[in-house]
């Protein structure tokens, strides 16, 4: 009867938006995309006010390319006349520029702290979180301070949070699960009883506290219990068939594919979601490759690619390791169209995510290549020219000419060839002087052919002469892009695939030039939106020689369309070089460049 009526009071003591963000985050662990949308759209209505349910607003929208919308929406909400909301519309702000909270005078405290914790959070700056925290006291603000003081490694500070958090709002057994994000004797102690008191709470009719307490033993590993209160839910009438496991993650995934790959035969550990165990055999087989065991990971890759639940950039990936080892061309166009069609499910956005059409990009040299395997250069021409106005780098006009030259054309294909040189394609020489039959040279006609600006190519390649310098901020410090006489700016993204195997290579380059004395900068700017995917992504990488950041807003700036692209810039912006994309190779040709560039200064 007591505890009937305890658990009355908490449901009283919730948000309005605690029901509908607990509905939300079990829709999305579930991988219901369309329920978490409408969910998210619940907790806002429940409360405008509330910063958990516009992070989820803003996380289902920013999956879906459209951050438009969102700039839309919060540009309406800043002219609101309620201070709170005012507020949201300032966190947007900051969260898209990466800078300190501005605008959110005439809003409550509480929420001013909460708001600016989050985004000190998500830069990691977990500090400055602590500090924005001091008197504020909601379930909220302590789930924040629990996050900063696992970042800091404080085990005692974070003892003591729980405690007082948990005898504070006993309703909240989430926020135990702390306890178990952390490994010391002290929280080892104060685990003893919790999971105990959360399993009683299954027994109320209360969806909100089987949710907390199912969200408790995920984060504790235990597996019946969790099962337990995933039954419970849908007893409740709650719709979504929640795991008794939390997911697997990144880290765990890349160990599994290495140690898979010792094994003779790859077989995924059980349990896994289907998703889960796509990923795993997709980093057994780059593990593979990585080892030099092309053939054998072509075969791991060909198990991944079964599954439904792959995502595009995989399939380009696994696309390129068969198209390496000569897979049959009927079998990479199969994969770059599967690819291409989940990567349009975006294209209508105003705002479309960059490396969706690096994907489209792919995927179409990935098919012209396969055609022209296949002996259908009609179809292999059409490909290569999508592939150009998706925004492919100035090499695909070589594959074009090459294509052209097959085709019995030598004047287009001349045409073609003398244009990939107009816009800094080397080695054509030897191409042009074979096809050309003119009175002058064909170093004469390349010469005097129209400048890539005046010539209908993709943006991507002509249309900035100049690049909109700056200071970025940096790991090293400040640096001032306007002040260098040569500079490369290379963007790049966590998500990026081609991204990984160009930094090391870059790396490399910029300890080869320092130690030459060639007065060269390379500067990796990073366009993730969130600081954790940026810092998470570095974390055990050995990038000494790179300078590091993350500025998304200069990529905007930029009018970056495709990564990783690179810039090679000179005084006061002027562009020497670009380049879109990553095939071994490129590091070389960049090399060449940045030499000659320093020789002529």
């Amino acid at each position: 009867m007591i505890l009937t009526l305890l658990t009355g009071v908490w449901s009283a003591l919730a948000g309005p938006a605690d029901l509908p963000l607990a509905r939300y985050h079990a829709a999305r662990t579930a991988g219901d995309s369309l329920g978490a949308w409408a969910l998210a759209g619940d907790a806002l209505k429940a409360d405008p006010t509330d910063w958990r349910a516009h992070r989820a607003w803003q996380a289902e929208l920013e999956r879906l390319g459209a951050t438009w919308w969102l700039d839309a929406e919060y540009e309406a909400l800043a002219g609101s006349a309620d201070a709170d909301l005012r507020l949201m519309a300032a966190g947007w702000r900051s969260l898209r520029s990466g800078t300190e909270l501005v605008g959110a005078e005439g809003a409550r405290v509480e929420a001013i702290g909460l708001v600016t914790a989050d985004l000190a959070l998500g830069r990691g700056a977990a500090k400055q979180a602590l500090k924005a925290l001091d008197g504020v006291v909601s379930p909220e603000a302590s789930a924040l301070r629990i996050e900063a003081l696992i970042a800091l490694g404080d085990t005692g500070g974070l003892r003591r949070e729980v405690r007082d958090a948990t005898g504070r709002w006993p309703e909240r057994v989430d926020l135990s699960g702390a306890l178990w994000r952390a490994e010391s004797l002290a929280l080892k102690t104060a685990r003893w009883g919790v999971l105990d008191a959360a399993a009683a709470s299954l027994e109320q009719a209360d969806a909100l506290a089987a949710y907390r307490a199912h969200t408790l033993f995920l984060t504790a590993q235990d597996e019946p219990l969790a099962a337990a209160a995933a039954a419970r839910l849908v007893q409740l009438g709650e719709v979504w068939a929640l795991p008794s496991r939390a997911p697997w993650t990144s880290d765990m995934i890349r160990d599994l594919g290495r140690l898979l790959a010792l094994q003779s035969t790859p077989a995924p550990p059980p349990g896994g979601t289907e998703a889960e165990r796509a990923r795993v055999l997709a980093a057994t087989a780059r593990e593979l490759g990585r080892r030099g065991r092309h053939e054998r990971a072509a075969e791991v890759w060909r198990q991944a690619i079964q599954s439904p639940a792959l995502s595009a950039e995989l399939l380009i990936e696994g696309a390129a390791a068969l198209e390496r080892v000569g897979a049959p061309p009927e079998e990479l166009i199969a994969l770059a169209r599967r690819a291409r069609a989940l990567s349009l499910r975006r294209a209508a956005m105003p705002d479309e995510l960059p490396h969706d059409q690096q994907l489209r990009v792919e995927t179409w040299l990935i098919e012209a290549r396969a055609l022209r395997r296949a002996g259908d250069l009609e179809g292999a021409l059409a490909a290569a020219v999508a592939a150009t106005d998706a925004g492919a780098a100035a090499e695909v006009w070589v594959l074009r000419g090459e294509l052209l030259e097959q085709l019995g054309d030598p004047v287009a294909a001349f045409t073609t060839y003398a244009f990939a040189a107009s816009l800094g394609v080397t080695g054509m020489e030897e191409r042009l002087n074979r096809l050309y039959a003119g009175p002058a040279s064909a170093a004469d006609v390349v010469g005097a052919w129209p400048k890539p600006s005046a010539a209908p190519v993709p943006s991507t390649v002509s249309a900035a002469p100049r690049f909109p310098v700056r200071a970025v901020q940096t790991r090293q410090g400040a640096v001032d892009l306007n002040a260098e006489p040569l500079i490369v700016v290379a963007f790049w993204a966590s998500w990026c695939v081609p991204c990984a195997a160009e930094l090391p290579e870059l790396d490399k380059l910029a300890g080869r030039l320092a130690a030459q004395g060639i007065p060269v900068k390379i500067v990796a700017i990073s366009v993730d939106e969130q600081e954790r995917d940026y810092t998470r992504w570095l974390t055990n990488r050995e990038l000494n020689q790179l300078i590091i950041g993350r500025d998304p807003a200069l990529a905007r700036e930029a009018k970056v369309t495709g990564i990783p692209s690179t810039w090679v810039l000179g005084p006061g912006g002027v562009v020497l070089a670009f380049h879109q994309g990553y095939v071994p190779g490129d590091i070389d040709k960049l090399e060449e460049e940045l030499r000659s560039a320093a020789a002529a200064r």
